[in-house]
């Protein structure tokens, strides 16, 4: 069922969800630590604080393919988490295309053993078997709204979950699979 906005209920806990993660960067510990070693760390930092690269993962052109006229992304997470130990990382690129907002979103989350990565780590008891697809070590789509398309992999001792928010998200789901990979490849 949609509401007036025409994002159905799914596209709504997703924007929720992510506008949730903008309030937990904007207040959590944005303190200066190391990214473990389970995912390629470029050297260098962007003017936004972005040490650990989650803006970078993907080039402009990638995320045309998904959300044309992007604003170019912003880092939304910069590290830490509610989990101690654990850091995540995320970077949210938004369109306006005449009323309709549309939002790609890129998250990573790391976690420094393989204790704490079972805290995290995704399996397939929340997925229908026809929801695996082939990214990382071990991943699944959820494509339950025409205007909703996730991908959740792990890789390593990482947590990568890719969505898009969009009018006609779910025709885009091969654009959005190598949207994955791309990012599981640098992990």
């Amino acid at each position: 069922m949609s509401d007036q906005t025409g994002w159905g209920t799914g596209s709504s806990r997703l924007l929720a969800a992510a506008l949730a993660a903008l309030l937990l960067a904007a207040c959590g510990n944005q303190g200066d630590s190391t990214p473990p070693t389970t995912a390629s760390v470029p050297e260098a930092e962007d003017d936004d604080g972005d040490s650990f690269g989650i803006c970078r993962m993907l080039t402009a052109e990638q995320v045309t393919s998904v959300l044309p006229d992007h604003d170019g992304g912003s880092v939304t997470s910069a590290g830490g988490s509610l989990i101690e130990g654990i850091d995540s990382y995320q970077c949210s690129y938004s369109a306006v295309h005449g009323t309709d907002l549309g939002l790609l979103t890129v998250i990573v989350t790391v976690a420094p053993d393989d204790a704490l990565f079972e805290q995290i780590k995704v399996s397939g008891f929340a997925f229908d078997d026809d929801d695996a697809v082939a990214v990382g070590d071990s991943a699944w789509k959820k494509d339950d709204s025409a205007d909703d398309f996730e991908v959740v992999a792990n890789k390593g001792r990482s947590v990568l979950r890719i969505g898009l928010m969009s009018t006609g998200a779910r025709g885009k789901s091969e654009q959005m699979l190598a949207l994955a990979r791309a990012v599981a490849a640098k992990l």
